[in-house]
């Protein structure tokens, strides 16, 4: 009968997604807390959690990067941000001035100061500079000039001519020699599309591909051209001398960067300037970047997969492939990673986000990101506290539900830390405690490369590194997935005892947990064993 069909029907889908979710169970990893079959992962819900300890966000392993803007840049939403599981604060340098950006930094130490587990809350800093960019110049009308598929449009390099509708300024003096007779040019993120059809001594003749309305001072990409810009311009140099170091930023984030001579020199700004301490973070936006990719990760200390402007460079379709190429190229290189661009872009604007976007994060994760990142969505947007937890949340979610295995991606490791790494899985131990002292220059530097090492491993858990340095502890915690800084005010001795009390009032361990502790006087001479919590 027509009753019966119609319960046939709506029977049948239920069954079928009953049989994917057994299917996809007997690929999940079998057990531990960041392996649990999906069907138990789907029925789960959130732990809870005293006000007095951290949040499952803040407990997981991928970091999360907030950008600061009029939204967010208060000491009250900052706080709110680290509740959501923020770790690195980003101060986007293509808008504000120093003023502004000193106001951002001195409302985070408020914050800060006013929290119960500061110690185990430290949030790293990023400057994120302009970079060389590439405009379109200002129009003789002052509004909009409307151009028409298939119409000629010329680009000159004279930067202080008044644009129309047959000829626009372009701000690359050596745009003519940068691109050839076939080469596309994108304007306004991709919005107007030029092909070359004539190379001429101070500007290029374009044919229009489609119609568009184009304002003033556009942004300019020339898709596989090989531009010469220099990586830090004088706007950027004297960000980073004149703010970043003064301030004691924890990472640079270098826009643009196309060769490994572009890392080099900023190493060299760095270290000329007294900033040696700062890691630098290459951004990868163009082609030639994406060409030079193994010469670089060999000399900067993390990568940001900047989507946007590459989104520019590359045709659609293959973005997806050379996303998942550098993440994997930078895991068995063991740096960090940080996805960048529009993750949940409409949360802009809404309180909840789009299905792909959530996908998107998840798959970050899944890949091997060491952080996500947040950009307008905390900066501009309506819901920056809201954008936060729901990405930080995926995270969490994603890294419980692991269906393939990593550890082929791994890169070449010191033995304690593979093994501690192994631990952990084995004993499904809630935390690991790395204790070793700290006291020169030294000793932080191969601290820091054990733990860039334990965060390259996938961990099953977190891994709290206590050390009487307050910088070292903020740039582990903001990038390294995994890795929780734990910073004493009394250095010393406290660095080899572990520190049971304040991290059971954080509510990372609980009477009864297996604790992986690797310790020594050395990094060279680590013992890793597990210790049962009281």
């Amino acid at each position: 009968s027509e009753g019966r069909r119609r319960r046939r029907h709506s029977v049948e889908p239920r069954k079928g997604l009953r049989r994917i979710l057994r299917m996809i169970s007997a690929f999940a990893q079998p057990s531990g807390p960041y392996g649990r079959p999906w069907r138990e992962t789907l029925s789960a819900s959130a732990p809870a959690t005293s006000p007095s300890q951290l949040t499952m966000e803040q407990r997981r392993l991928t970091k999360m990067t907030c950008t600061m803007g009029p939204s967010s840049w208060s000491p009250g939403m900052i706080s709110q941000l680290i509740d959501a599981g923020m770790t690195t604060l980003r101060l986007n340098f293509s808008h504000g001035d120093h003023d502004s950006h000193r106001r951002t930094l001195d409302n985070l130490r408020l914050a800060l100061a006013d929290r119960d587990h500061a110690a185990l809350e430290q949030v790293a800093v990023m400057l994120d500079t302009k970079g060389p960019e590439i405009r379109t110049g200002m129009l003789e009308n002052g509004g909009t000039v409307a151009l028409k598929q298939g119409q000629r449009l010329e680009l000159t390099t004279d930067y202080s001519f008044l644009g129309n509708a047959e000829k626009i300024a372009c701000s690359y003096a050596d745009l003519p020699r940068s691109v050839a007779v076939g080469s596309v040019i994108l304007v306004a993120d991709g919005a107007l599309a030029l092909r070359v059809t004539e190379v001429q001594e101070e500007g290029v003749i374009c044919e229009v591909e489609n119609n568009a309305e184009i304002g003033e001072r556009k942004n300019v990409n020339l898709p596989g051209a090989k531009i010469s810009l220099p990586v830090l311009t004088e706007k950027d140099l004297d960000d980073v001398v004149s703010f970043a170091i003064p301030n004691e930023v924890d990472y640079i984030a270098a826009s643009f960067v196309r060769t490994v001579e572009d890392v080099k020199f900023i190493r060299e700004v760095l270290k000329n300037n007294g900033g040696d301490k700062i890691q630098i973070i290459a951004k990868i936006e163009n082609q030639e970047g994406l060409e030079n990719y193994a010469d670089i990760l060999g000399e900067v200390d993390g990568i940001m997969l900047a989507r946007g402007d590459l989104g520019m460079e590359l045709a659609p379709e293959k973005l997806f492939l050379a996303t998942k190429w550098m993440l994997e190229m930078a895991a068995r290189a063991g740096k960090p990673t940080i996805m960048a661009t529009q993750m949940l872009e409409s949360m802009t604007a809404n309180p909840r986000p789009t299905r792909a976007e959530c996908i998107d994060v998840a798959q970050a994760v899944l890949d091997g990101s060491h952080c996500t990142m947040l950009s307008g969505e905390t900066a501009k947007g309506a819901f920056p506290f809201i954008a936060a937890r729901t990405m930080a949340r995926i995270a969490s979610e994603a890294e419980r539900t692991f269906l393939v295995e990593k550890r082929s991606l791994v890169p070449p490791s010191p033995a304690h830390a593979l093994s501690a790494a192994e631990l952990c899985r084995a004993a499904k131990a809630s935390l690991m405690v790395l204790l070793c002292p700290s006291e020169s220059v030294e000793d932080e530097a191969e601290l820091k490369a054990l733990v860039t090492s334990l965060s390259c491993l996938y961990l099953t858990c977190p891994c709290v590194v206590p050390t009487g340095c307050r910088r070292l502890a903020r740039a582990i915690s903001g990038m390294y997935r995994g890795i929780i800084g734990h910073h004493l005010e009394h250095p010393g001795v406290t660095e080899t005892v572990l520190p049971w009390d304040s991290l059971q009032r954080a509510g990372l361990v609980a009477s009864d947990d297996t604790v992986v502790v690797m310790s020594g006087p050395r990094i060279q001479e680590l013992q890793v064993r597990t210790q049962l919590v009281g």
